[in-house]
């Protein structure tokens, strides 16, 4: 009812939102690996578990407008994280977990893959806050973060996330050198050093 009236009262808007083309793309991309299943009902199922999420990216999506809540956002994603790594390191080194796993170290997850898959989402937001974080100790605090979630996704073993991390080490560096070359951007050099003595550590 809620995201039905904000639609109706144009609260939450669709056009021209940047998630609007992913969703159709990815939309469109289903029901064409639908079309063509040998196996058309484990499709449908699957299909159907991931439609509930539509609505929860459309109201993500509006939410996202308000700059306070994208903070919190990001707050709320950056700290989870950091929650994660630091449960997964505790259990990459003694081996106790309070969570029963499949395949450890996973910290609050089943699956070391499925830890690694939140922490590459969560990275980024601790890399930007290392970096443009107003408060000298958000910085370090955030270097030393990431620091600790590239430990851990060491630890897992798991390769998909080693690349994951390669490549957004290599976007975060060619961004960096573009603001520099740009506009000379000194301060951010001197605060990408942190980033990078985290990393090495």
């Amino acid at each position: 009812l809620w995201l039905g009236q904000g639609l109706w009262r144009g609260r939450i808007w669709l056009r021209g939102s940047p998630l609007l083309l992913p969703l159709v793309a990815c939309t469109v991309w289903a029901l064409v690996a639908l079309a063509y299943g040998h196996n058309r009902y484990e499709g449908v199922w699957y299909l159907l578990r991931w439609l509930p999420v539509l609505p929860v990216l459309v109201v993500g999506a509006a939410l996202l407008r308000d700059a306070a809540w994208r903070r919190w956002l990001l707050l709320a994603v950056g700290l989870t994280g950091v929650f994660t790594a630091l449960l997964g390191v505790v259990q990459a080194l003694t081996g106790w977990s309070p969570v029963e796993q499949a395949q450890p170290p996973a910290a609050s997850f089943a699956n070391r893959n499925m830890a690694v898959d939140y922490l590459v989402l969560a990275l980024p937001v601790l890399v930007a806050w290392a970096l443009d974080s107003p408060s000298r100790r958000q910085r370090l605090a955030a270097a030393a973060s990431v620091g600790l979630m590239l430990f851990f996704i060491a630890a897992t073993a798991c390769r998909a996330g080693w690349l994951a991390a390669t490549v957004q080490g290599c976007c975060w560096l060619a961004l960096i050198l573009w603001r520099w070359r740009r506009g000379g951007d000194r301060e951010m050099l001197l605060r990408a050093r942190v980033v990078a003595v985290a990393v090495a550590l």
